[in-house]
């Protein structure tokens, strides 16, 4: 079963925080998270999100300019066949 919490509209990023869940193999909560401890917890998320994301476009960079080197050494090859 999936549940879902809703965080608000103070994250740009984590609006919706889905729980997922098997009921069975759930412990019961011995005590109730406060509202800034959803808060941390959604600020947590957000933090990894963008760190994630950060990551991501890093790599991204670096295979894009990788790529690019690879076409310019390519042409140059081609050149050198061509003279």
């Amino acid at each position: 079963m999936t549940k879902l919490l809703k965080l608000g509209e103070s994250s740009s990023v984590c609006r919706n925080l889905i729980i997922s869940f098997d009921e069975e193999e759930a412990e019961p909560a011995t005590e109730s998270l406060s509202e800034k401890d959803i808060r941390l917890f959604a600020e947590d998320l957000e933090r990894d999100l963008m760190e994630g994301e950060a990551a991501v476009q890093e790599e991204n960079d670096m295979n894009e300019v990788a790529e690019t080197q690879g076409e310019i050494q390519s042409k140059s090859e081609t050149q050198k066949a061509v003279e």
